[in-house]
């Protein structure tokens, strides 16, 4: 008898008697570990030897048991209002928690919590292929991505709210990027920003960065693509900017895209514009001799 085989027995066991996955998070970290120790004394199958072997093991399965219950207590802050937590798939619930229970990296739990929020208010809008993703992420592509979604902007005034975002990445990204984050550099230091250097590399990406997260499932090469109408784009301090082409002039948003998963994961995030990428896109816009204006409304 494998020891791993027999702590998911036991595991299986414990998700029986507590009724599901939720029960079983909802119990203290202690008091999960005991019960689980208790059930290992009490399996008259095993020998001494084995059982010594299990309760050791046992520290393994609480490590993961205390990365999913602090997923899930995160997560439970971003439930909405009517949210009703008993009616979760357990099927959904066992992949995701799967997945979850190996990490520890607390940036990456953050994100994980969104994921389960996002299943909860809304069932079904999570795919297992977006969790598989997020799984086999590491810090720097989360990281990578979240610096990708500052560069969503919104095409206002269409009819319908299904895909209406608008990614506009500078070609300076993946064509020349040393060349381009030196002219970011110099565009924020014009703007009076006193760590420019450190905030252009926190903002700007490159074509390696760009790859993995085309390799991962998140965003995708598509043809170069313009936008005609206004652009809307929401700072975290209710301000929204609208960007106006001008003479029949269009907005040039570069060569990628969402993909399914990628949007799933951008509209969970919900990640706040940032005025400095306004700046950047601004200039950037002025580099290659695009007529606009940009409208600024706070709510």
């Amino acid at each position: 008898m494998q020891d791993i085989d027999k702590i998911q027995e036991i595991a299986d066991d414990v998700i029986e008697k507590t009724g599901n996955v939720l029960e079983w998070l909802n119990q203290p970290k202690e008091e999960a570990r005991g019960y689980l120790v208790d059930l290992i004394k009490k399996d008259a199958e095993i020998t001494p030897q084995e059982k010594a072997a299990l309760i050791y093991n046992s520290r393994k399965f609480t490590r993961e048991y205390a990365n999913s219950k602090r997923i899930y207590e995160q997560a439970k802050s971003h439930f909405n209002p009517q949210t009703k937590e008993d009616i979760a798939d357990n099927d959904w619930l066992h992949f995701f928690f799967d997945k979850a229970e190996k990490v520890s990296n607390e940036s990456m739990q953050v994100i994980w919590a969104k994921l389960l929020a996002g299943e909860f208010n809304k069932q079904g809008s999570i795919s297992r292929k977006l969790i598989h993703i997020i799984s086999i992420m590491d810090v720097h592509s989360a990281k990578s991505f979240q610096t990708f979604c500052l560069y969503v902007f919104e095409r206002y005034g269409l009819m319908t709210a299904y895909d209406t975002e608008a990614v506009l990445i500078p070609t300076g990204f993946y064509e020349n990027s040393f060349d381009f984050r030196l002219k970011v550099e110099e565009w924020l230091k014009q703007d009076r920003y006193e760590d420019y250097r450190n905030l252009a590399g926190d903002i700007t990406m490159n074509a390696g960065e760009l790859n993995s997260l085309e390799n991962l499932g998140l965003v995708q090469k598509v043809p170069d693509s313009k936008c005609g109408i206004v652009l809307m784009y929401a700072l975290g301090n209710e301000e929204i900017n609208y960007v106006v082409p001008q003479n029949d002039n269009e907005i040039p948003l570069g060569q990628y895209a969402f993909t399914q998963e990628g949007k799933q994961l951008y509209k969970i995030l919900n990640k706040a514009g940032d005025k400095a990428v306004l700046k950047v896109i601004e200039q950037y816009l002025l580099s290659k001799d695009i007529k606009f204006t940009i409208q600024r409304n706070i709510l």
